[in-house]
């Protein structure tokens, strides 16, 4: 191992390849060589070759890096501090790729995502996102990495620190479905902070989430609609993401049985909705009832108390469209399941 390390160093660009091709072979699944490629010294070289010209150098690279992190502490820390630092530097595909192995390991693991965290990780990644408006693949890499550090509540903070909210909002118009992914479930993460619903409030975050609830990627519309959720804390925006014409499709996204967790999502934000003489009346004249009831009976546990809930407020006394929405839950056969 000792000589393919040196390779990695003092050989040829072909040589390289086949050195960096070969300790990702040997340290895969295999924790005894991933230990004894630390203790040699091998991390340094891999992450100088993640700037290699070689695009097969850098992958092989990325490969032996994300094994060698993964038998202890020590070894994740060893990977991911140079990985972190990489990411300040001038050379775009070293970024790139150090980007890319962030977002295999964050996406692997929590103790992972700790480690990148206390890296100092955040602000260089929010740095990469420069304004969000384009969307380049480092900019969307740190956007995917940021999204798996935003589920904890001390990165929450320190992303929405960094001024991370507003790259991130603006990342959400672009075109590039990837980047509209990664901005969204990001965002999704962090509508749960206090300061963040405020910033992505400020920054305009309701039009364009709405925006992308009947985009063309149902794990965006998900995304969008779990960050939703969590900005309906406030009646001013449950009344904004009425007024932005929310409602339709996430009646629309009611019905996409191929993905359980955006019913699920769906229904929980128009339960929240329907809890409101706005939403309540929009959901009614968008068809709601039916697709809510065809959740309460076929959908997932979870969906289905979500949908009882909207159910239930779409059918209450005081409801304007009250019996208009009785007869509609009766004719779509919601009685039975109900008793």
């Amino acid at each position: 191992m000792v000589k393919l390390v040196k390779l990695l160093v003092d050989g040829t660009e072909s040589n390289q390849e086949w050195a960096s091709a070969a300790l990702e072979s040997l340290t895969n699944e295999c924790p005894d060589n991933q230990i004894a490629q630390a203790a040699v010294d091998a991390i340094p070289p891999l992450v100088n070759l993640l700037g290699s010209e070689n695009e097969a150098t850098q992958d092989h690279a990325v490969g032996a890096l994300i094994n060698i992190s993964s038998p202890s502490k020590e070894n994740r820390i060893a990977v991911v501090k140079p990985l972190v630092a990489l990411l300040e530097v001038r050379n775009a595909t070293a970024q790139m790729k150090a980007a890319q192995a962030l977002v295999m390991l964050a996406a692997r693991s929590s103790a992972n995502r700790l480690a990148i965290a206390e890296s100092g990780a955040i602000p260089p990644l929010v740095h990469l996102l420069g304004d969000g408006r384009n969307a380049t693949t480092p900019q969307v890499r740190a956007a995917a990495v940021l999204a798996d550090l935003a589920r904890a509540g001390e990165n929450k903070t320190a992303i929405v620190n960094a001024g991370g909210v507003q790259p991130l909002v603006k990342m959400l118009t672009c075109a590039n479905v990837d980047a509209q992914v990664a901005s969204s479930s990001a965002l999704s993460h962090l509508a749960a902070n206090t300061a963040a619903q405020q910033l992505m409030t400020a920054a305009g975050a309701i039009t364009s989430l709405v925006a992308m609830l009947s985009g063309p990627s149902l794990d965006a519309a998900r995304y969008a609609a779990g960050a939703l959720w969590h900005l309906e804390v406030s009646a001013d925006n449950k009344g904004a993401i009425v007024k932005a014409g929310g409602i339709p499709p996430l009646v629309i996204l009611l019905r996409k049985g191929e993905s359980p967790e955006a019913q699920e999502v769906a229904a929980m934000v128009l339960a929240d909705l329907a809890r409101s003489s706005g939403g309540c009346k929009t959901i009614t004249i968008a068809g709601g009832v039916p697709s809510l009831v065809n959740v309460m009976i076929n959908g997932s546990g979870e969906a289905q108390k979500h949908a009882v809930c909207a159910i239930w407020s779409l059918t209450g006394e005081a409801v304007e469209h009250a019996e208009r929405n009785i007869k509609a839950v009766t004719s779509a056969g919601g009685l039975p399941t109900l008793v």
